[in-house]
Formats: structure tokens, C-alpha cells, sequence
């Protein structure tokens, strides 16, 4: 019985998680410079694709997060602080 109870405690963090994920890359998306930017657009929005599936793996987090390092690298730290929040999770 506690082993369920603890299952859905880990199934309801993990899909918290994916929530929160999810709502910084519509934030992130939603400022204008984030958005121009093809390549951190694409790999931003296979990401909350991969999330709205339920399931994020480690390599399309890892590519959003390339991308964001690199437009942080040509951009400098004035943009969304969702991106830097992403980058955390």
C-alpha cells in the first residue's frame, strides 16, 4: 500500500516538474527575441512537445539547453529569465 502511495507522490513531482518546464518555454517563447532566434525556437518547442507527451528525455533537454547557452553566449544575460530558469531543471 505505501509503496503505491509513493509511486503517485513520484508520478505527481515528476508531472509537476514537466509543468514547470513546460510553462518557462511558453514564457520564454513568448519574448519576441527568444522567438526570432530559429534555432533556440525549434529545439524550445520540441521540448514542450516532448513535455505535452509526458515525457522528457535527456537528450532533447540537453539539446534546449545547448541552444540556450549558446544564445545566452551571443545575446548576454538581457533576456528572459525563463531561459535562465530552464536552464536549472
Amino acid at each position: 500500500m505505501m509503496f503505491v502511495e509513493l509511486e503517485e507522490k513520484n508520478k505527481l513531482a515528476s508531472d509537476q516538474g514537466l509543468l514547470n518546464i513546460l510553462r518557462l518555454i511558453e514564457v520564454a517563447l513568448s519574448d519576441p527575441q527568444v522567438a526570432a532566434d530559429y534555432q533556440l525556437a525549434t529545439h524550445l518547442n520540441k521540448g514542450a512537445a516532448a513535455v505535452k507527451n509526458g515525457y522528457l528525455d535527456s537528450q532533447c533537454r540537453n539539446d534546449y539547453q545547448q541552444a540556450i547557452n549558446y544564445f545566452l553566449m551571443v545575446n548576454g544575460f538581457k533576456v528572459s529569465p525563463a531561459l535562465i530558469q530552464l536552464m536549472s531543471l
